[in-house]
């Protein structure tokens, strides 16, 4: 209200800017937050690699077992099938008064026994099975079968290849690689609050009347440069330099340490792939000179040269042959399997 008792119209208009120039981090400390943002992320899509990489092997693992299984129930089968034919020869025989009531009693214990095993091979298969359904995201009870894969080949790798692919592609070592980076973004951060802070700052005023020509005389601005220095933090800032120096420390020394867990078990691997390569060849031969000794036995006996319990020991011995190389197939399957994950290339292998 004026003088004269009327309603005053004037008004101001402001407007005031800041902008920092320099804050002690190269590019500004909204840049670091950023860069921060982006290794987080980064350490996200790791992690992602390697819960896909654990799918990858717990899958892989079930499911060469369950082959394996698979293939066992198979030969047991085909055993019992043999046992039965045996018993029955054995009678015939028995009954021609060629073959004794010991022998009679060998093929029915060689029989029985083949049932057992048998049994327990496809209760052996079954839990198999449910373990890869769950896996899979099925039901337990789900009846299926896997299919037949090649036969397990050793990858043709010397120890440092596969150390320097390790190194190269392991999801660990990433992540130490990203901390590292985002914990020296922190360390600058801390290390730029202790620094002097530079900033440009204007600001500019308007008075008005309604009704009244706008003159260049109603409004004044203003402009400066603004320099803050921190003085006292109560040791803020150096706790804060501090643990990220520590943190810095550590993740070398865990890197470091990681690295030399890393070529142990890639060396541990490479011998096991060795050792179950060797084993599989053993198991080969094992089963090719069983089944020529078998046959063997079966013409001795057909000739009157061999006893019927001959013939049921040589086929006993084939059959623990023809299971030992499907336990062996099995194992070379996974110790491939476990030199991928050593290596970190389960994800190019699954392609």
């Amino acid at each position: 209200v004026n003088a004269n008792g009327q309603h005053s119209q004037e008004g101001t208009l402001g407007l005031s800017l800041k902008q920092t120039l320099y804050d002690g981090y190269p590019g500004g400390l909204a840049a670091a937050t950023m860069q921060q943002a982006q290794y987080s992320f980064q350490l996200a899509q790791v992690a992602f690699t390697t819960a896909k990489d654990n799918v990858i092997y717990s899958v892989s693992q079930a499911y060469y077992t369950m082959l394996g299984g698979q293939n066992t129930v198979t030969v047991r089968e085909a055993t019992l099938k043999q046992s039965q034919e045996d018993l029955a020869r054995t009678m015939a025989y028995f009954n021609a008064n060629q073959a004794t009531k010991l022998d009679v009693l060998t093929s029915q214990i060689a029989e029985q026994t083949a049932q057992a095993d048998l049994a327990s091979a496809q209760n052996a298969l079954e839990q198999d099975r449910s373990s890869l359904a769950v896996l899979l995201g099925w039901s337990i009870n789900k009846q299926y079968s896997v299919a037949q894969v090649p036969e397990p080949s050793p990858p043709s790798i010397g120890q440092p290849q596969a150390v320097k692919t390790a190194l190269d592609n392991r999801a660990e070592l990433k992540q130490f690689v990203i901390n590292r980076e985002s914990t020296t973004v922190g360390l600058k951060s801390a290390e730029a609050l202790n620094k002097p802070q530079v900033a440009v700052n204007g600001g500019a005023t308007y008075s008005f009347e309604p009704g009244v020509t706008p003159n260049t005389n109603g409004g004044s601005w203003n402009a400066g440069v603004t320099v803050s220095v921190p003085i006292f933090d109560s040791g803020l800032v150096s706790s804060k330099v501090a643990a990220a120096k520590a943190s810095l420390a550590q993740i070398g020394v865990q890197e470091e340490q990681t690295k030399q867990n890393i070529t142990i078990a890639v060396r541990t691997s490479l011998f096991a792939v060795k050792d179950a390569s060797e084993r599989l060849k053993l198991a080969n031969e094992s089963v090719t000179q069983a089944q020529g000794e078998y046959q063997l036995e079966k013409i001795k006996f057909s000739a009157g040269l061999a006893s019927n319990l001959d013939v049921i020991n040589a086929s006993v011995t084939l059959v623990n042959a023809q299971v030992a190389l499907e336990s062996a197939k099995t194992n070379l399957y996974l110790a491939i399997l476990s030199l991928d994950k050593a290596m970190g290339t389960l994800s190019a292998t699954a392609q």
